[in-house]
Formats: C-alpha cells, structure tokens, sequence
C-alpha cells in the first residue's frame, strides 16, 4: 500500500479543457419508446394578495413543476411537460491536458445527484494516468484529478471501477504497472474532494497483467469494507483467473480468491454486485473445451457467500454453443426480490456479437433472455447495468453501424424483460461507446463512456437520460 505521497495532480475544472452542452436538438440522438424486444424468451381586489397563476402545460413557459415545455428547444418533451423517456437531458467532453486519448469507465452517484467518474487520461511526459472527476447534478465540472502510480515513469495507469461510500469516501480500481511486477491490480481511495487517501496494489501470481474491473461497497457502515473483482495472471498453465478480493476501509487486504473454470483457459471477472442480506454475484467469462483441447467460451455468473465461498454458478452459450465467444461484463441485483441481472454479449456466429442481458432468479434459474442486434452490423454489446427501485433495468453499451462507427446505446427494460425505450446517441462521428451506467435520486439515467472527435480524439464522455 502507497500512502498520499504518490504522484497525484488535482486540477480545477476551470483549468480544463471541458466541453459542456445541453441539447437543443439531440440530432445525433434517436429514441424509441415500447416495442416488441428483438429476442425474446421467456422461462382579488386591491391590496389583496393575488394567489400566483397555476402552470399551465402548453403555454410556452417552463413553470415550477414542469421539466419542459412543448416546441421549445432542449431535450425531447412530452405533452405532459415532462421530458420523454429516454431524453437526452445534457452530455458533457472531457478532453484532458495532453489533447490525446481520455476514457471514462465507471460511473457512481452523488447523494445530491452529481456524478463520479474514473477512467484515464493521457498525460504528456508520464503516459496513461488514472482519471477521476467529479461533477454536479446538472453536467457542470466541479474538479477533475489523475493518479501516476510511479512518478516519473511514462506508464500506463487506468481507471475501470468507481464506488462511494457512507462519509464520501470514493473507492477506485483498475491497474498501475510497476517495474518488477508488471500491471497490477490497483485499488485507491480519495476523499470528497479528490485528495489521494491511500492505494494498494496486488501482484498476480505470474507478475503479468493483473487488473480490477468494478468495486462496491459491501457495508455502508464505519468499517465499510470493499469486494473488488478482476483478472490475474495466474502462469502458463494456469492463464488467467478470475480474481475476488474483500478490503477494509483503510485498503488492508482482509482475503482473496481465485476462480478457475477447470480447463486451463482464460477466466476473467468483469462485475460485482452485493446480494440480499450477505454475500455477492459476480460475472465473467470462461474458456470452455478440455484440457488442452479449448474450444470457445461462455458468459459466467456466480453467487458467493461473504467469505468468499462458491456456493452456486451458471453458464451462458450462445447459438454456437461451446464454439462462439460470450461473455457477462455486468451484473445488478433487483432491489426488490434479490433476482441477479447479467449483462454482456453472446455470439450467434463467427466473428459476431449481439447484446445480451439475462435475468436469473436469487438460486441461480433463468428466467428469461433478450438480445439485440443492429441490422446492419455484427458488433453490438453491453458493458453495464443499473436498477432503479421499482425493479426496472437500464443497459448500456454500443450498437455498431457499418461505415458509420459506433454509437451509445441505452435501452430500459421492464422487471419482466419487456422493453420501455431505446436511445442511440451518435455524439462526433464515430467510436462512441459507453461502459458505465448508474441511475441518481431524481431518477436519470448517468451514462459515462468515451467519444472520438477528429479535433480531440478520444474524449471522455458523460450524459444524462430521462429514467
């Protein structure tokens, strides 16, 4: 563990390039409300005080009460002056100091609706650094901050988890190589105010490419502790394993473990949820076939108790079977009866990918499937999910149209797996994608990710969508 002394710069978001807009016309931006889902299967007088006018929808001014009005400009409006499901409220570029590649990953609500994201960000002189920023409820930078794990060095450090805790304590993980034990798994702790607390590291058991995807807190108390899933470099024989590991506040590793599907191939952890009462799920993928005879592999998901013990697993094939690639990168739990909700992508053939998002009840029985596939594309897939507290499921990830790039996609699904809209955001031409989703308190949908601009390259990216 490295304590505050570590290379960290905090920079104003005033002394940032940031490119912020509320949408007039989300022209780049379509939505489309319920309809069928692609794949579906289902297991006075004077001196008298004057009482003020009640707002009136239609009228062409936005009263209290009100989020909009109909025919002026902003997002999507309803005839109801709310804005339309699936609206696009506003979207905010980071582009960072060196005017080169910047990536947002994870994204996790304020109490008072800001926004947290992590990433990173390319720093002239020292490489890749870890991003964080921190933003208010209505799209404005409040401060923006990177983190070098070896000062000096030209390395590469990054940011894919983001999690915040009961007094604002903000928990990241990702990876930092060090000289010696190449990219290790990295967990850091900043305060409110982007100030570097403390940051661990863990090395692998090969020494070789070792990385935490996503982080929760576990308990929300004083001695709130931290569940950290990744992949480690476990040795030629080995490959990659799974990698779960449960930290104190202050970073102390209390346990790890690894998991390793059996058949000597890559198994790798992209999601992390708490379960009801005690315990947690995680998603990945795993390499299926034989010893020595791998042939392809399958979407994972597991429910482990809060020591860290297997107590069930399950996996997804999709039209391939063992042959095509499919994977989970996310997982959330129903807030309302504990069902574990997988999101990622499965391969209906070669050199192909459909989203995919799958809800299975608290013992690990599917209840149903959904897919989605952009006609004119093989590319599509869904890197994160978030439930909002009546039990509704937001996915986020890319669409792919061919000889028009990627774009941002976001779809909301009823408990029962029925859709209620879609929206496809194209922000500056091509490579727009998005891998963090959370929903905040006043009910709109936080979606982080990243966007190519010819002038920029690769922004970091945050919008806001009506829930």
């Amino acid at each position: 563990m490295s304590a505050a002394s570590e290379a960290v710069s905090i920079t104003l978001a005033l002394g940032l390039a940031w490119a912020c807009a509320v949408d007039e016309e989300p022209g780049g931006s379509t939505s489309t409300g319920p309809a069928p889902d692609d794949d579906a299967q289902d297991a006075g007088s004077e001196g008298e005080a004057t009482a003020p006018a009640a707002a009136l929808c239609g009228d062409g001014v936005v009263d209290d009460g009100e989020d909009c009005e109909p025919g002026l400009a902003g997002p999507a409006c309803a005839s109801d002056c709310s804005f339309e499901p699936g609206a696009l409220l506003w979207r905010q570029r980071y582009n960072g100091s060196s005017d080169a590649g910047d990536f947002g990953y994870g994204v996790a609500v304020t109490p008072d609706g800001g926004a947290l994201v992590v990433g990173d960000s390319y720093v002239e002189g020292e490489g890749s650094n870890l991003w964080l920023a921190r933003y208010e409820a209505d799209g404005a930078p409040r401060w923006s901050t990177t983190f070098n794990g070896e000062a000096g060095e030209a390395y590469q450090d990054a940011g894919r988890g983001v999690a915040l805790g009961a007094g604002g304590e903000i928990y990241v993980t990702g990876f930092s190589y060090r000289q010696g034990s190449g990219f290790d798994v990295l967990v850091a702790s900043f305060d409110p105010d982007g100030a570097l607390a403390w940051s661990a590291r863990h090395d692998g058991p090969a020494s070789g490419l070792d990385m935490g995807e996503a982080i929760v807190v576990d308990s929300f108390d004083e001695d709130g502790e931290l569940l950290v899933v990744g992949t480690v470099d476990a040795g030629p024989d080995a490959h990659d394993d799974m990698w779960i590991a449960r930290l104190r506040a202050d970073g102390e590793l209390k346990w790890s473990t690894r998991y390793d599907h059996g058949v000597g191939g890559n198994d790798r952890g992209y999601g992390i949820a708490r379960a009801p009462g005690s315990g947690f799920a995680v998603t990945g993928a795993v390499e299926v076939g034989s010893e020595g005879q791998l042939a392809g592999g399958d979407a994972w998901l597991g429910r482990f108790d809060s020591s860290g013990a297997l107590l069930w697993s399950t996996t997804h094939s999709g039209a391939q079977g063992e042959f095509g690639y499919d994977a989970g990168l996310a997982v959330s739990v129903d807030p309302g009866d504990g069902a574990l909700v997988v999101a990622g992508y499965d391969s209906p053939a070669a050199e192909s990918s459909d989203i995919w998002i799958a809800r299975y009840d608290p013992d690990g029985a599917l209840l149903w499937t959904r897919t989605y596939n952009e006609e004119t594309s093989d590319s599509n897939m869904a890197y994160a999910l978030a439930h909002a507290e009546d039990g509704a499921i937001v996915a986020a990830g890319f669409r792919l149209r061919m000889n028009e790039g990627e774009d941002v996609w976001v779809r909301k699904y009823t408990r029962a797996g029925e859709v209620v809209w879609t929206q496809t955001h194209d922000d500056a031409g091509y490579y727009d994608i998005a891998r963090g989703v959370a929903i905040d308190p006043a009910g709109r949908v936080l979606v982080a990710g990243f966007s190519f601009a010819e002038s920029t390259g690769h922004d970091g990216w945050l919008g806001a969508f009506a829930l």
